[in-house]
Parts: structure tokens; sequence; C-alpha cells
């Protein structure tokens, strides 16, 4: 089973959409977005169109123009302080699934002693640090709809400290643990790999307007002892603006359900 889900956060406005269709985990640099860079992976040549950009109602300027020159700098001079801004960015927040009715919820970034806690009210709020070596990672997940607290030691990388390669190959294995964001008690625990596999430019059109903006792909794997997850995540951040795109595949392999403290293995799902 896969799920895709695009989250783009702009200053002002944000879309999430969400649906159940199979597709197909585009390659990178022809996923969303206008390619704008001569280092752009694989094909810079290549027209794209995606459900985001057709759900933007300014998503018509510059997709025209494939080789639109960049704003950015290289990627070898950026880091990853370069792209999120200390700063304190209160938006909207457009959340669409499938057919039903757009929700407009409250999203904020908050700068603290040592990285940033981002929230969606309603859906959900991640706290990223700095780790020692400059990169930024995610420590703890609240998911307030599955009422869940995740928590991984050490965090996951998801901004390498520098930019300087379209295939980083960034790797760091961490322990996961789940509780019920409740009460806190523990509902599950295991490990997951993370890798970095690409990074590039592209122009990505959101409600707030036209953004150039750096891709970061990274693949998970989430072994737990009720359910095994392989996840691709492309997030697009935007020098001095931070996070404005996150797209997810997800697929789940296994699922366990606990029943009255009696463990039920439900069939394979690929």
């Amino acid at each position: 089973m896969r799920t895709t889900s695009i989250l783009l956060l702009a200053l002002s406005a944000a879309v999430l959409i969400s649906c159940e269709n199979q597709q197909k985990i585009p390659d990178a640099g022809m996923g969303y977005g206008t390619p704008i860079s001569e280092d752009a992976t694989p094909s810079q040549t290549a027209t794209t169109s995606t459900t985001a950009q057709a759900s933007t109602a300014n998503s018509a300027n510059n997709t025209d123009n494939p080789k639109t020159k960049t704003t950015l700098p290289p990627l070898q001079s950026i880091d990853a302080k370069t792209l999120l801004p200390i700063k304190k960015i209160v938006g909207s927040f457009a959340y669409t699934k499938n057919n039903d009715p757009t929700r407009t919820l409250n999203f904020t970034s908050e700068p603290t002693r040592n990285g940033f806690i981002q929230t969606i009210d309603g859906l959900r709020r991640v706290y990223l640090e700095w780790d020692t070596q400059g990169n930024l990672v995610l420590k703890r997940d609240d998911d307030f709809k599955e009422n869940v607290r995740v928590m991984y030691t050490p965090g996951i990388i998801v901004v390498p400290v520098k930019l300087e390669q379209n295939e980083p190959n960034i790797t760091s294995k961490s322990r996961v643990q789940v509780f019920n964001l409740s009460d806190g008690h523990p509902r599950a625990a295991g490990t997951i790999n993370s890798q970095l596999i690409a990074i590039w430019q592209s122009r990505i059109e959101t409600n707030a307007g036209p953004f150039d903006a750096y891709i970061i792909r990274e693949k998970r794997s989430l072994d737990l002892d009720i359910a095994q997850v392989d996840l691709t995540l492309d997030t697009a951040y935007s020098p001095g603006n931070g996070e404005i795109l996150q797209m997810e595949w997800r697929t789940q392999k296994t699922l366990d359900l606990f029943i009255d403290n009696t463990k039920a293995k439900l069939l394979r799902e690929k």
C-alpha cells in the first residue's frame, strides 16, 4: 500500500494534499516544480507537473520555461543554517485529503535554543535540533491525529551541514520509541535507518508565490515491533525561508495489532 502526500509550507500560505492512488516515485530532479540549474539531477529539460502545481492558483508562472535562471548559489557554497532562518514564522496551512473540503490550519515555526519547533495546529508538531557537526536532525514527532509521540535517538539527519554533492549518500541509524501522546504509555520500539540520497534545485510554486529551492531526498526504513515501513521523503528548502514543500511516498510492509494484550498479525501488504 502506497500513500502519497504533499506538504507545502510557505511564509503566508501552505497546502497539504493527500491521496491514496498508486504513484511511481519520480526520478530526482523531475518530480515537481521547474528545474532551474545546470546541476539538476538527472535532466533539467523535462517538463514537470504535479498535483501540488495543479492545486495552486498561481502555478502558471514560470512553469513553461524549464531553464529558468536560478537565483540560488551552487551547492558547494550552501550549508544547513543558510537554508533555515533563525526567526519565528507564522502562516496558514490548507489541508486537503482526496476530495474532502480543504481545512485551513495555523502553522508556526519557532526557533529554540538549539533548533526549531514546527507546529501545524491539530495535526502534528516536530522538534528539530542542530547536532555537534552542524547537521539539522529530527528528534521528536508528535502526531495529534494518531495520539503518538515518536522519539529518535540520536536524531535523524534531515539537512546535512554542507549541501556539497548531488548524491550525498549520508546515512544514519537511530533508535525509535513510540509513546501515547496523552499519557506517555509506551506503544512500540525499534530502529530506523535513514539515507540522504539526492539534492537538486527547482522552482516551487506555492500559494505565497514561487520559491527557488534546494530539494533533499531521503529514504527511511523503519523497523518496529508492530510495523515495518519504507519511506521516501522529498523536502524543499528555500534559503532564508526554510521548508516550503514536503512530498512523501510510504510503503507499509507488515502490521501487527495488539488487542487485549493479544498480538494478531494482519495479512502482509505490498
